[in-house]
């Protein structure tokens, strides 16, 4: 809770510490490791390029609950308590807001990176993003996690209830899996099961 994303070599040498004005809620690499994205609770995304020292700021409203790369490693999407999605290019162009009826607290891209999936509330939200429509589907408590299946057919949700869903992309149940605690994450293995 330093607001700080630190980077560190194999051996635990400290290399280099990017700095936010309030917690760092999400650090990755894009997936070509050439640039770092975070999100903080300080409004901000912030895309790193070590090697050349410079920073872009990507800035929503409220916190950036979330930040991540296309799979092409070509667009980010941020989510925001500012119930907003945001698509940027990697110069920090803003390309596309959406906006959803609650607090985002996450999102996701499809494989094929031609949806989103949010987390609104108790809703989970897919957007089309070549025609900008979105579905929303409600569930009767809150969402922790919401993930696409690998072949972007259908989406996996952890939810407050103890229930692990599966469901279309039309938001047709599929099958439900009880468990005896609140599971925060459900994923799918790389083969597409649960």
């Amino acid at each position: 809770f330093d607001s700080t994303a630190k980077i560190w070599d194999a051996n635990g040498q400290l290399l280099d510490v990017l700095k936010h004005g309030d917690v760092v809620t999400s650090a990755l690499y894009a997936p070509d490791g050439k640039y770092i994205l975070t999100a903080s609770r300080d409004s901000t995304a912030r895309l790193w390029d070590p090697k050349q020292a410079k920073v872009i700021t990507l800035r929503h409203g409220n916190e950036v609950t979330s930040a991540v790369f296309s799979h092409d490693g070509r667009t980010i999407l941020t989510s925001s308590l500012d119930s907003l999605l945001r698509l940027w290019d990697t110069d920090g162009k803003l390309m596309h807001t959406y906006h959803l009826k609650d607090e985002v607290s996450s999102a996701s891209f499809a494989p094929d990176d031609s949806r989103i999936l949010g987390i609104a509330g108790n809703a989970v939200t897919i957007v089309e993003i070549k025609s900008d429509k979105q579905n929303s589907y409600d569930y009767p408590t809150k969402i922790y996690s919401a993930t696409f299946s690998s072949d972007g057919a259908r989406i996996l949700t952890s939810c407050a209830d103890s229930l692990v869903r599966l469901q279309s992309l039309t938001g047709e149940l599929i099958s439900t899996l009880r468990h005896f605690e609140k599971p925060k994450i459900a994923f799918f293995t790389p083969d597409g099961h649960i």
